[in-house]
Parts: structure tokens; sequence; C-alpha cells
């Protein structure tokens, strides 16, 4: 689905409009967790009277009654965005929907609002049909004239789009693009691959044979390694910068603190490694000559979410017999700085180790809640305590990436055994 990238992703609407909504579609959204501070501006639109309804493979907890939900396993996300699509009479892109009346409700209430969104959470976009949710998530918004929105995968996602840093298209590789080309060389820049890309097994596969450059804020057992050269920076905090926020705002910041040791902010390591390699344009002398060059080559800012193309799609995430991993990233294992903060590691919000399943699919598999059981993803296996859970949908564990033994398995989302240890 590269080919239909919106130019420029973004919420879709300003912050303060969420409130104004009528109606919002959740897709693959933990919301609440995923950004706290955008729940509270939907939060505020249910308490004036609007609706919120999800689809999504846990039942996850909100501070506000959902009018809708559909908590189904990642393989039957997209059927039933389908079944939504066709009550409003939209492309189902190919795929056969049965509609029952909680797909009519949410159709009808989406149809009836003057102001709503269709909005794209962190999990849908982790999803293997993301292409497809995305596909049917723009019609439906276009059919029942709502906004659509995506939540983006960090800080500055849409300053990665803007920076033309996102591959996509013919803009650079995707890690299946690596993997089909190999790698002889690769600059790792704070990014932990066991915990930081969809699949650590494969990115582990494809850097074991490159020389790898890692700048990083922290050392890892699997950087020392993997890792040819690591060379420290500071952290975000610690160095002036720029972000974009999800509504178009370019938000500029200095140093907080001090970088520790010899660290230096990553623009410097990487303007001097410029130098050393006689390459051109490496002349900065500090990060607002960076930022000045990036919108002098943008132009204006305009965010849009329209979809460029329509691209014929295929279902990559079969629906069958196997057990269905759900994945995602926990709220404090978004990066390397929060995975090692030991006080938000103590608090409810951290994942603790274990798989979940609920009551049916425990039994029928023949395991307890606080016993342990064999998680095994193609080549990967993990043992972990078993936990049941009611919010986790029949057939599927939820075992989320980013997460200690996580990197030991596959993709977040795929086909996975479980049996008792």
């Amino acid at each position: 689905g590269d080919e239909a990238d919106p130019a420029l992703p973004w919420m879709g609407q300003r912050f303060d409009d969420l409130e104004n909504n009528q109606a919002v579609l959740l897709v693959g959204s933990w919301l609440r967790k995923d950004q706290p501070l955008l729940n509270h501006h939907v939060r505020k639109s249910v308490l004036a009277g609007g609706q919120v309804m999800a689809v999504n493979p846990v039942d996850y907890d909100f501070n506000y009654e959902l009018s809708h939900k559909l908590v189904v396993s990642p393989a039957d996300m997209v059927t039933h965005m389908a079944a939504v699509a066709a009550v409003l009479g939209a492309d189902t892109a190919g795929l056969d929907a049965k509609a029952d009346a909680s797909h009519q409700a949410i159709a009808e209430a989406l149809k009836s609002a003057e102001r709503g969104l269709v909005l794209l959470g962190s999990v849908a976009q982790m999803h293997p049909d993301y292409a497809l949710l995305r596909q049917l998530a723009n019609n439906i918004a276009q059919a029942a004239d709502v906004d659509l929105g995506f939540v983006g995968d960090g800080a500055n996602s849409t300053g990665a789009w803007l920076a033309g840093a996102v591959p996509h298209k013919d803009n650079g590789l995707s890690l299946a693009g690596m993997q089909k080309e190999g790698l002889d060389a690769c600059v790792l820049l704070n990014v932990e691959p066991e915990f930081d890309t969809a699949n650590p097994g494969a990115m582990a596969a494809l850097l074991s044979s490159a020389k790898v450059v890692a700048l990083s804020t922290h050392i890892s057992p699997w950087l020392e390694q993997y890792a040819d050269v690591v060379l420290p920076v500071a952290a975000s905090l610690e160095t002036s910068g720029s972000f974009v926020n999800l509504q178009g705002d370019v938000q500029s910041f200095n140093g907080a603190a001090r970088p520790v040791g010899e660290a230096r902010p990553a623009w410097k390591v990487l303007r001097v490694l410029g130098n050393l390699t006689n390459r051109q344009g490496f002349d900065y002398e500090s990060s607002q000559d960076v930022l000045d060059e990036a919108l002098e080559t943008v132009g204006e800012i305009s965010p849009d979410n329209s979809l460029r193309a329509e691209p014929s799609l295929s279902v990559c995430l079969q629906a069958g017999d196997d057990l269905q991993r759900i994945g995602g990233v926990p709220l404090y294992s978004m990066d390397m700085l929060v995975r090692r903060s030991g006080a938000l590691q103590h608090t409810p919000d951290a994942w603790k180790a274990g798989l979940r399943i609920n009551a049916d699919t425990a039994s029928q598999l023949g395991l307890s809640d606080g016993g342990s059981a064999v998680l095994r993803q193609g080549e990967g296996e993990l043992t972990l305590p078993l936990t049941v859970d009611e919010r986790v949908p029949a057939n599927c564990v939820w075992m989320p990436t980013g997460v200690p033994g996580s990197e030991l398995l596959g993709e977040g989302f795929g086909a996975v055994s479980l049996e008792k240890a």
C-alpha cells in the first residue's frame, strides 16, 4: 500500500476540535494509553454528549463509556471494518462483509454526526493489514462525511514524514526491502532493534551480516553483540531541536540538561560523520540551521491525509485454527528511556512479564491462571507465566512487542502456538 501513502499524515482535526465531535470511531487504538492528552479531548466530547466507538483486538479500558465496541481477533478486524463500510454503501476493498446490529449502529452514529472522526491508532498502524485497515477507514470516513485521522507512531512522526525520513514508495527501504536487497552497512539512531522493530528476529538476521554504527543514549547486550561502533549521543531532553506535532505545529526547544559524559547531540555527531566522509551540505552550526534547511526544502506545511491511490490489496493475516498473537507496544515500553525507568516499570501501566489469554482458551489448552506456558512463533519460543484476562478475544494471546522476551519472537501479529511449560 506504499503508493497510497498520504503526503503528510496527521490528526485529521485540530486538537481542540476533538472535543466537538458527535461521533468518534477508534480503530486499533488504546487512546487512553497511546496518547493520553488526545484521549482527554475525546473524553470531553463524551461528557458533552458525543459517542465514542471502537474496533479493537483487546477490550481496552477507557475512562469513559464506549457507545459500541467490537472486540475481535486481529485477523477479523478487517472484515468488521468492511462490514461497517458495507452499511454505509462504501467500497469494502473486495472483502465479503456481513453486517449485524453493531456494525449498523456504528455506521449510523458516524453518518448522523455533524462532526465526526475515524481515528487509526498505534495498534492499527502495527497491524500486518494496516494498508487495508487504512483503506477501509478512509472509505468509511468519506461515506459518512467525517474526518480521517492518524495518531502517529511517536512524538515526532509527523516531523519524520515532513523531513522525508519515512520509507515509502521510492523513498528509502522498508525492512522487507532491506531483507530483499541486503545491507552492507547500517546506521542506527537511538534504535534498539530488538525492541523497536516490528520483527526483531528478521532485523537481527539482517544486521548480523552488516557493519553497524549505532548512535545511542544507552548500551545494551544486543548492541554489544551486533554493533561495530557505538557513539554516545544526547537524549532528546539534553539537546535543542524541533518536533512537529500531530496537528502540524513546529515546536522548538532548548536542551534541559547537559549531555552525560562525552555524549554529544545526535545532529552534531551526524554532521561530523558527514564532514569526515567528505559529504556536501554538512556545514550546520546549530540545530536551528538544520530546521531552517528542512523547512526551506518542504515549503509550506500542509498536513494531508488523502490517500493517493487505491491499490489492490490482499489480506495478510488469515483467520484460521492457529492461535493469533496480539502485539502493540505498552505505554512504558516505547523507547530506551522509559524502558530503563525503574519507577515507571513499577506502575500499573508497565507490562508485567507474562502471556494473557481468556478463560475459554485457557480451558481448551489445559492451561491455568498463574501457570507457565511456552509460546512459539516461527523459529522463536518463549516461556512465561500465564494470566487469564477476559479482555482478550478467544483464540488469541496478548504478548506485546518492545518488552523483555519479545525479542525472541517474530512480528507482533501472527500465528502462534501455546502449550503448558
